[in-house]
């Protein structure tokens, strides 16, 4: 593992990847060589949109240390608004005749995606106050 991965710089959990941008989407031709820089550390592969990928890891993560005295730090930086630009067709409908829709359906997904990590915050704490109150 290279020095400056951020397992050997103080993070206990790393989901992501290690250098530049990819796909928003798999795409098996393109991505999936082992050891490529570009893709996910945790695995190669993965189904869906990238940044509900990472936003779905950092929910998972949250809930995982729900039950945890320790305290944590989570950096959660998403690959969007970046090139290339790359929406879901969901997301592209919402913003139908918006002049940078693909853009704008992007963004949205980040939105939803901090959305998802706040949900999950606010749940535990909620959890700890019912652990905690006498």
């Amino acid at each position: 593992m290279p020095l400056n991965h951020p397992n050997c710089r103080g993070f206990e959990h790393f989901y992501g990847f290690i250098s530049g941008g990819r796909s928003y989407f798999y795409r098996q031709n393109n991505e999936g060589r082992p050891g490529d820089v570009h893709n996910l550390q945790v695995k190669i592969a993965f189904n869906g949109y990238l940044t509900d990928v990472l936003a779905d890891e950092v929910v998972s993560y949250i809930e995982k240390r729900a039950y945890s005295n320790a305290p944590f730090r989570i950096n959660l930086v998403f690959n969007a608004v970046h090139a290339p630009l790359e929406a879901t067709d969901e997301d592209m409908a919402r913003f139908d005749g918006h002049p940078r829709r693909k853009l704008a359906a992007m963004t949205w997904a980040v939105d939803r995606g901090i959305g998802k990590a706040d949900q999950a915050l606010k749940k535990m704490e909620n959890l700890t106050i019912r652990l905690y109150s006498f």
